[in-house]
């Protein structure tokens, strides 16, 4: 994943990549800020940020194929205590993918 800041804009090229032989269709896509411990819940935020505009997001992947895409949200900070979480859901499949990032 790479970002780019231009202006109040934060451009986000994601990479995903399909390794097993059945294709990926992909359900939704989400970034978020997030804030606190899961187990503590009083104090565990999930804050999406809505992106303003999206380029080349595919509908799906098929077997052993990489996509590129670009995502281009509001721009933000993060404080020493955040992470940006990634989720990635599959329509009508169970294969989700969760990845936090600081």
């Amino acid at each position: 994943m790479d970002q780019v800041y231009h202006d109040d804009h934060v451009y986000m090229v994601y990479e995903l990549k399909n390794r097993s032989t059945v294709p990926y269709a992909l359900g939704q896509f989400q970034l978020s800020k997030v804030l606190g411990i899961p187990k503590r819940k009083a104090s565990y935020q999930e804050l999406p940020i809505t992106p303003l505009f999206e380029f080349k997001i595919p509908k799906k992947i098929g077997p052993d194929t990489s996509v590129r895409f670009v995502v281009v949200y509001p721009k933000f900070t993060l404080n020493s205590e955040e992470q940006l979480q990634v989720k990635v859901l599959e329509a009508k499949g169970s294969r989700n993918l969760t990845l936090k990032l600081r």
